[in-house]
């Protein structure tokens, strides 16, 4: 697991306390025994010296799990002057577009405020009115997005899909934006599929508000996110050795099937062809070979075609 995966595991357990190990399985898609590992590595997260158990205390009793913080880390965060200023600047400089959490900011600017002095307040704002924001192409789109969220309007979206290398056009509905491993991702119902979806940004062409109000559907975005696979399909390769000890020790045992013959047929799940192809297939040349799908096999071969017709070009 990732660290955002560990952070949102350890902060679930803290949430339901007594929760089984099954049901985190269920709820993660991960084994029982790499949920139980995973909480026990959180476990080792402290202080100097470094001891288990400064910060995250994990208890197992049978099948059921207790995660308990330390009880400093629930105390509010105490900021120094410059943190305070920065952070002052930083609203300042945001409240100029429109966000989806722009009230929630407002309040917290508020509180700062007035745990400082007025002539520091009024810096931060002189300093702030030095600068002028000047929106990109994906700024305004995000700016867009985050009004269709907070009106609950439906948009026109063009999205270029790098699994299929083509762009499309569907009508969404949006509902919030996440940032998952550093990336930022439109969580929307998508009227096309006639399912939720998640949307990287980046890959937005244009998002047009049609005016159109929808009315919310019920819907759990902390399920959603520890289930939801965006536009990836399963790709199977066989490895055969000496490849297949290099892939055995970057893939687990759950995604991962060795064969009598040494070698090994590894499960992914990626959205681009091309990073399966760059990472998973040229840097093993002829120890690597791909199963499934048929598509990605046939545009693999395709591609190969190309390149063996330009050589030839030139030879």
């Amino acid at each position: 697991m990732d660290l955002r995966e560990i952070i949102l595991l350890v902060s679930y357990v803290n949430r339901h306390p007594g929760i089984t190990l099954k049901e985190l399985s269920k709820r993660f898609n991960r084994s029982v025994g790499e949920i139980r590992k995973t909480l026990e590595l959180a476990s080792l997260c402290g202080l100097p010296d470094y001891t288990p158990f400064d910060l995250i205390d994990v208890d197992f009793e049978g099948e059921r799990v207790y995660v308990r913080f330390a009880d400093y880390l629930s105390r509010p965060v105490s900021l120094s002057l410059s943190e305070a200023l920065a952070i002052l600047w930083g609203a300042k400089i945001l409240a100029k577009g429109h966000f989806s959490f722009t009230r929630p900011l407002e309040k917290a600017v508020d509180k700062i405020k007035r745990a400082i002095s007025s002539e520091l307040a009024a810096e931060a704002e002189r300093l702030a009115s030095r600068r002028e924001i000047v929106l990109d192409e994906e700024e305004s789109i995000m700016e867009a997005i985050n009004k269709c969220i907070e009106g609950n309007i439906a948009a026109e979206m063009e999205y270029h899909s790098l699994a299929r290398d083509e762009l499309t056009r569907r009508i969404v509905e949006p509902y919030t934006i996440v940032v998952q491993r550093g990336r930022c991702y439109l969580i929307a119902f998508c009227r096309l599929r006639e399912e939720f979806r998640r949307f990287l940004v980046n890959r937005i062409r244009s998002f047009s508000p049609t005016g159109e109000k929808f009315e919310r559907k019920p819907f759990d975005v902390e399920k959603f996110l520890t289930s939801y696979s965006p536009e990836e399909v399963e790709v199977k390769i066989y490895y055969a050795e000496p490849a297949a000890r290099f892939v055995r020790e970057r893939v687990s045992k759950e995604r991962r099937e060795d064969k009598e013959d040494g070698g090994a047929i590894v499960r992914l799940g990626y959205g681009s062809y091309k990073r399966i192809i760059r990472e998973w297939v040229l840097p093993f040349k002829q120890h690597a070979k791909i199963i499934s799908p048929a598509e990605l096999r046939e545009q693999f071969l395709t591609e190969l075609q190309k390149i063996k017709e330009k050589y030839e070009e030139t030879a």
